[in-house]
């Protein structure tokens, strides 16, 4: 009796570690649980910024001090108050301490290569989205293709004479390219 009860919790125990093993490696372990109403937290875990942007940080249902720092200051700096400055492309965290609780938030700064570019008829020019990993996943655009065209891999070729913006929108951010065409 003793040896099933002992075999039962090793197979248990077993499946209990694959199961694990496998959650990790799935969509649903990296999902961001949703806040409770009114409890602590900073009102953006995730940040997307482009150099030269700023924005407020702030923790939620408190009225305590807070002491905001970051992991790597020239890539994102914040002030006393909490607001962030995207100073190059890169990837930090901004820490917020509040008593003995922590909270981070990810922030990843991008960058387009070039934010105006002339080209003769015919030249062709590839533009970059840099920062981190996420800037794969980068939707270009032309605002007039019979000036210039982009594919999907940001190379850029002049078709005629003109003026057209080349946008770039990576995780609800558009960055341009000003494209003059001679």
């Amino acid at each position: 009796m003793l040896r099933k009860i002992m075999k039962i919790i090793v197979i248990a125990i077993s499946i209990l570690l694959v199961v694990n093993f496998l959650y990790q490696r799935t969509s649903l372990y990296f999902l961001d649980m949703p806040h409770l109403p009114l409890s602590q937290h900073l009102n953006k875990d995730n940040l997307v910024m482009e150099t030269g942007e700023t924005f407020r940080l702030s923790v939620i249902a408190i009225n305590k001090r807070v002491h905001y720092s970051s992991k790597d200051f020239k890539i994102a700096y914040v002030n006393l108050n909490g607001k962030v400055f995207a100073k190059k492309t890169g990837v930090t965290f901004i820490t917020a301490k509040v008593g003995k609780k922590t909270f981070r938030c990810k922030v990843r700064v991008i960058a387009i290569s070039r934010k105006t570019l002339t080209l003769d008829v015919g030249e062709k020019y590839k533009l970059h989205v840099y920062g981190d990993s996420i800037v794969s996943n980068v939707t270009w655009k032309s605002s007039n293709s019979s000036v210039a065209y982009v594919n999907e891999y940001g190379n850029v070729k002049a078709k005629r004479k003109g003026t057209t913006v080349i946008t770039a929108k990576v995780h609800g951010k558009k960055l341009t390219c000003k494209l003059k065409v001679e």
